[in-house]
């Protein structure tokens, strides 16, 4: 199989003929340039960060559930006390949150029918 590339300047189509390896080889190794690429999952993080993932959607779960209508309604406001806590229990960076709580009021019907769901977008933006 041969990768096709663009000339942009005339338009003309550069037939290059790259074997589909150096592709495959290429995508799949790209990752390793950037850091903290890779999610808690067994087999692939270390033991320690699996517990510490853990542990910590485990405490912000139990705080989400705990206050859920109240975190509800201050997504919807934009800001609250429960809702901050939510976010220091997940680790949100503070200059984040701006930027988070509109993705929240984005989602929110999904969140107002599945708590996993905004426990799962919590922990994911605290990273």
């Amino acid at each position: 199989m041969a990768a096709y590339l663009t000339n942009m300047v005339s338009s003309q189509v550069l037939l290059v003929k790259i074997p589909m390896r150096y592709i495959w080889f290429s995508l799949l190794t790209l990752p390793a340039c950037a850091e903290d690429v890779w999610l808690p999952i067994p087999g692939i993080a270390t033991p320690e960060e699996t517990t510490a993932y853990s542990e910590n959607r485990g405490a912000v779960e139990l705080f989400v559930k705990t206050n859920y209508d109240a975190i509800l309604t201050q997504i919807d406001a934009g800001n609250g006390p429960q809702l901050n806590e939510a976010f220091n229990l997940a680790d949100v960076p503070e200059n984040e949150r701006p930027a988070r709580v509109l993705q929240l009021q984005s989602d929110l019907p999904l969140y107002n029918e599945n708590p996993g769901a905004l426990v799962t977008a919590l922990t994911v933006y605290g990273g």
